[in-house]
Parts: C-alpha cells; sequence; structure tokens
C-alpha cells in the first residue's frame, strides 16, 4: 500500500478521472478498517492478558492464604497446640482449599487460550465452563460477614497481644505477604472483578466475531452469579438484624422465619377508644408486629398482624390528629399516627411496598389468576358472619375502624363486639378466659369451671337458631352416649344420668407395662387421673418400664356420663412432669354397679402409642346404693321367683 499523502497526490494534484478517484477512496477507506480492526485486536489482546495475569496474582494469593495461615493453624489445631479453635477456622476460612483449586483449574485453561492469541482466539468457552462452580463462593462470602468471623479479625487491630495476633504478625514476616485480612478479602472481590474485566472484553469485540454471543452469554453468567453471591450477604445480615430485634423480648417473639425479611421499625402511637398509646412497630415483608416498651432495650410483644390479600393501608387526611393512617386488615384494624409527615410518608412506603410484594408473589404462584373462592374468602372478612346475641337474624355488621373483628376461640369464626360478648374457659385445664361466639358458648356452659360465669338469660334463648342447634347437639351428644351403655331401660337410666349425682370412682391395682419415653432413661412413672371435678395423683413407686401402684385412688365424678382421662407422667426426667402417655375411661360402662377390669392403650398427643395400662374400675360404695335406689324408684319393687336350693348330702343348716 502506497502512503497516504502519495494518495491524495493523485486523486487531487494530479486530476484523474472519476473512475480512478472512486477505485482510490475505496482503498482509502479499506486501509483505514483495517487499522481499526488491528487497533481492536491490541486493545483485546491487552484485556485478554489482563485477564490472565490478574488470575495468576489471585491464584498466588490463594496459595499464600491457604500454605502460610490456614495449614499452619490447622495443624496447631489437631496436634493440641490451638492458635484458633475448629469452629473459628471452619468460618474465617470456610471452604478456602475448594476455591483455590477451583481457580487453579481455571487458571490452565486460561493460559492455553491466551498463550498464543491471535484474532480468532476465544475464551467464551471457559468462562462458560467455569463460572457455574463460582457459586461455591456464596458459602465464604456469607461467612465473611458472619459476626464471629468479624470479631477474629478484630483481634489484629487490638493493642493487646494474643496467640493468634503474634502467629500472624510472624507469619506475614517470614513469607513478605500481605496480612490476613488483605488476603481473606480477595474473594470477595474477584467475581465483581471478573464481570468488569469480560464487560470491557466485550467492548473492544467486532459484532461479526464468532465469540461475541457466547461471550455475552457468559457476562449474563457472572452477573446472576454476583447477584446469588451477594444474596447471601444481605440474607446473612437480614437475619442478623432479626436476631438482634429478637433479643429485645424476654420471650422468643417468633420473628426468625426461613424467608422472613426484616424491613422497617420505628414508634407509631396507636388510637384506641379508651385512650392513645405509643407502640414499637416492626415491619416484615410477610407480617407487622407491635410492642410495649416496658423498659430500655425492653419489649413485650403485643400483636403480630399477617400481612395478607386483606391488608391495606388507607390515609387520613382530615383526621383528629395529624400525620394519621390507618391499617386495615383480616386480624385487627386501627389508626395510628406518626411524630411527623416524613415519618408518616416512610412508614406508608414501606406499608405499601409489603402489600405490593405479596400481591406480586401470590401472582407469580397462583400464574396470575385468583380463584372465585379466594374473592369469596376475602370478602367474607369484611362481614361479621355470625348472629347477635339474643336475635336470631344474621348480624354482618362491616368491620372498620369502630367495629373491631374477633376470632372465636373455639371455632375461629369472625365476629364483631355484639356477637362474642362471652369470655369462658375452652377446658378443665385453661387458666385464662377466651373470647367465643354465641354459637360455641352453650356447650361450654356444661364445664363446672363456667356454670357461675353467666346466668342462663345471658345466654342464646332456645327459640333462636342459637339455641335450637345447642339442643340439637345435646341431645345427639346423649344419644351417643346411650348408644355406648350397657342395655339398660329409659327410665333407669333417666334416674341414674341425672347431672347432679355426684359421686366417687375407685382405681385400684393400677399396673403399667412396656412404657416407652422419648429420652434414653428409665422412666420414674406416676398416675394422675382428672376428672370435671378434681385432679388426684398418686406417688411415684421406683424407676422402672414396667410399674405398678399399690394404693387405689378415688376421684370424684359429677355424673355416670362423664369421661375420666388417665396420664402416665415421668417423675424421673430432665422435665419433670414430662407425659408418657394418656387414655380415657367412660364412667357409664360401671352403670350396673359392679367392677370393671380394663386394659388401654396410652398415647401421646399425636397418637403414637407408648405402652398399657390395666387396672380395676368400681363405684364408691354409698354411689352403687344411690343407683340402686334410682333402679328401684324407676322400676318398683324387685319381684324374683323363689328359688329352691338342695344342699348336699351331710351338710348342716
Amino acid at each position: 500500500l502506497r502512503p497516504c499523502s502519495t494518495l491524495m497526490a493523485d486523486v487531487w494534484g494530479k486530476g484523474r478521472s472519476s473512475t480512478k478517484k472512486a477505485s482510490l477512496q475505496r482503498q482509502w477507506s479499506k486501509t483505514g478498517a483495517d487499522q481499526k480492526a488491528e487497533r481492536h485486536h491490541r486493545n483485546r489482546k491487552r484485556v485478554a492478558e489482563e485477564i490472565l495475569s490478574t488470575e495468576r496474582s489471585y491464584v498466588k494469593s490463594l496459595d499464600i492464604l491457604v500454605s502460610v495461615f490456614y495449614e499452619p493453624i490447622c495443624k496447631a489445631a489437631e496436634s493440641g497446640k490451638a492458635i484458633l479453635s475448629k469452629e473459628d477456622i471452619n468460618v474465617l476460612f470456610s471452604n478456602i482449599t475448594t476455591i483455590r483449586d477451583l481457580n487453579k483449574k481455571f487458571l490452565a485453561d486460561l493460559e492455553d487460550k491466551i498463550a498464543n492469541y491471535t484474532t480468532n482466539t476465544t475464551i467464551s468457552e471457559t468462562l462458560l465452563d467455569f463460572v457455574p462452580y463460582f457459586k461455591m463462593y456464596r458459602l465464604y462470602v456469607e461467612n465473611s460477614e458472619n459476626p464471629r468471623a468479624l470479631a477474629i479479625k478484630h483481634q489484629l487491630e487490638k493493642k493487646t497481644s494474643s496467640t493468634f495476633k503474634k502467629f500472624c504478625a510472624n507469619a506475614c514476616k517470614e513469607s513478605r505477604c500481605l496480612t490476613l485480612p488483605a488476603l481473606l478479602i480477595t474473594p470477595v472481590q474477584r467475581i465483581p472483578r471478573y464481570r468488569l474485566l469480560v464487560q470491557e472484553y466485550i467492548k473492544l469485540t467486532p459484532s461479526v466475531h464468532p465469540d461475541k454471543p457466547k461471550l455475552v452469554k457468559a457476562l449474563e453468567e457472572i452477573k446472576k452469579t454476583a447477584t446469588f453471591v451477594n444474596e447471601a450477604v444481605r440474607m446473612s445480615h437480614n437475619r442478623q438484624k432479626i436476631l438482634e430485634l429478637s433479643r429485645f423480648f424476654p420471650k422468643d417473639p417468633g420473628f426468625v422465619g426461613p424467608s422472613r425479611i426484616y424491613k422497617l421499625d420505628g414508634n407509631l402511637t396507636k388510637k384506641s377508644r379508651r385512650d392513645d398509646r405509643m407502640y414499637r412497630f416492626f415491619l416484615f415483608n410477610d407480617m407487622l408486629a407491635y410492642a410495649k416498651e416496658v423498659s430500655s432495650s425492653n419489649y413485650d410483644l403485643h400483636n403480630k398482624i399477617p400481612i395478607d390479600s386483606t391488608f391495606e393501608v388507607r390515609d387520613v387526611k382530615n383526621g383528629s390528629e395529624p400525620y394519621s393512617f390507618q391499617i386495615v386488615n383480616s386480624k385487627k384494624s386501627f389508626q395510628v399516627f406518626a411524630e411527623s409527615e416524613q415519618e408518616k410518608r416512610k412508614w406508608m412506603q414501606a406499608l405499601h411496598a409489603a402489600t405490593e410484594e405479596f400481591k406480586k408473589t401470590r401472582s407469580e404462584l397462583q400464574g396470575g389468576k385468583k380463584s372465585a373462592a379466594a374473592i369469596l374468602q376475602t370478602e367474607k372478612k369484611k362481614f361479621c358472619q355470625r348472629q347477635r346475641n339474643r336475635k336470631g337474624k344474621l348480624c354482618g355488621s362491616q368491620f372498620g375502624l369502630f367495629t373491631s373483628r374477633h376470632n372465636c376461640h373455639k371455632c375461629g369464626v369472625l365476629c364483631c363486639d355484639s356477637c362474642s360478648p362471652y369470655k369462658v374457659y375452652l377446658d378443665m385445664e385453661a387458666k385464662k378466659k377466651s373470647r367465643v361466639c354465641t354459637v360455641c358458648v352453650t356447650s361450654l356452659m356444661t364445664l363446672p369451671n363456667n356454670k357461675k360465669l353467666y346466668r342462663l338469660k345471658d345466654l342464646p334463648p332456645p327459640e333462636s337458631p342459637v339455641g335450637t342447634k345447642m339442643i340439637q347437639w345435646n341431645e345427639a351428644q346423649n344419644s351417643s352416649s346411650r348408644s355406648n351403655s350397657r342395655n339398660l331401660d329409659e327410665s333407669t337410666r333417666s334416674s341414674i344420668n341425672g347431672g347432679e349425682t355426684h359421686g366417687t370412682l375407685k382405681l385400684i391395682k393400677i399396673r403399667g407395662s412396656d412404657l416407652r419415653i422419648k429420652m434414653r432413661h428409665t422412666p420414674l412413672p406416676y398416675i394422675e387421673v382428672i376428672s370435671s371435678e378434681k385432679s388426684v395423683r398418686n406417688k411415684p413407686t421406683r424407676k422402672t418400664f414396667d410399674p405398678e401402684w399399690p394404693q387405689d385412688m378415688h376421684v370424684p365424678i359429677s355424673s355416670t356420663k362423664e369421661k375420666i382421662m388417665i396420664r402416665v407422667l415421668d417423675a424421673g426426667g430432665l422435665s419433670p412432669g414430662e407425659l408418657i402417655g394418656e387414655a380415657t375411661i367412660d364412667c357409664y360402662e360401671l352403670v350396673d354397679g359392679g367392677d370393671l377390669d380394663k386394659t388401654v392403650s396410652i398415647a401421646l398427643e399425636d397418637g403414637t402409642q407408648t405402652g398399657r395400662l390395666s387396672f380395676t374400675a368400681r363405684f364408691a360404695r354409698a354411689f352403687r346404693k344411690k343407683m340402686v335406689r334410682g333402679r328401684r324408684a324407676s322400676t318398683g319393687p324387685l319381684t324374683s321367683p323363689v328359688l329352691k336350693v338342695t344342699k348336699p348330702p351331710g351338710e348342716r343348716d
């Protein structure tokens, strides 16, 4: 090719023809393209060599980290002269040897590709082969942010000397290498470095180059891997934050969850009918909780509200309090106000973001479709599903700011204040009264500890749908118990089964066999018998799997329709009173007044059988006489034919 100056002279100085001029212009443009391609090739080669050289120095630093620090510390721990404990070594160095071996192989493949670099050299295949394995960096990066690892590194910054600090100083001096914290941070920075180098390499690669499409794909895989690794760091920080919040509560608040993400916390004042109270609110991606501050850095959890399809945040512009907004949901709706407009805006944005995140997640799981059943269930949560106390009509009150939403603790139905005015004990062992609806209160009033709570006129009337339903339920219960009883006539049953018939049940000759417990120790078992009137316990005898209790047990009962619970407990475990198993006895089986020899299987609450229990049950003598009088009153005097007894010969009268 001729120089540029010669070409220009030929074209413009000598006045050649137009055809000759066009040919020379094409030759000039071709020469410029070749120069540009040559320049791009040099730059691409420079970036490729930079990738190779940085990988060499990176692998060298990994070798120093393993050979100078990791291996000597491990050997010292095995020999008994520990510099760090094995747990600290695993946290600090994690899977560094695996990462070193992986990058050594990656370096060897890069050297084969870039050693004899030409315009047709491709490195995308090597990147695509190794990038998926870089996800193993996640464990190392996650452990590098562990508080324990940070505490170990902090020992090197303290002025006080320690064995670990002396070892690191001597190792750096002898090998003339970087400090341990500087070496530990290099794997954390490596994947972002790959991303920058590959981006620069793609810019200098022509679009017609055969390696360009695969390089773009390799860059996308590196970005995904970087996001995957960074997510581990974010989740680690999130877990640490949730654990820090949980330490403010004397009892576990239940904040820790597998996919729970912390969003925001701060003080808000909750508006109520009596007075306004300030609470500490904690927002997560799936839950809003608020607690009362008991003392400095000490909170008492008040409530936890799920973020679901009914969760909604509404602005209150003309309220009695400035900077207020409403929180409406399926569990409890209320109004709160912040201390400033900026604080209010921050909370409303965070709550809206959490709601939108829930909707997005649900639409992804459901494929963007919302079923009719889900819509109906959402609409039901806005209205009361129960009828009022003295009226049989359906309530249908819409929940809102001044109409509270409650759940019946027995059936779980949503109801308003008027449809759930009762608080009763749910069972014999309950120590706290719970709110129940107008349907469930009648059945619970049969418990002895609930009989004195309400008068008959305070309960739903028999002519209402609630009372009619409970009468039918009681009749069904009575017929079920009668079908399981022995074959007595109707008048006898009515005289025996009066609700006011009180007596005593005796359990004698109680023996257990083949008791099985979760803990691997021989139990020290004892018996607890529970009736509607009282619970009675006996004393443990000795440690055995086949116990015998010589003492008889007497338990008062209120009716022959009653069922008695027998529980076998362990007094010799780590937690005294641990349940071994339980079973029930139906008192109606003893209604004929005789003894009942019975063997029952005892089981845990989940149905796991844990042994057998055998005993003899009978009513007390006074109670048996009362039952006989009841039979005679209902059937009349007993008349039976006189039997003639023939005595054996030789026997005297």
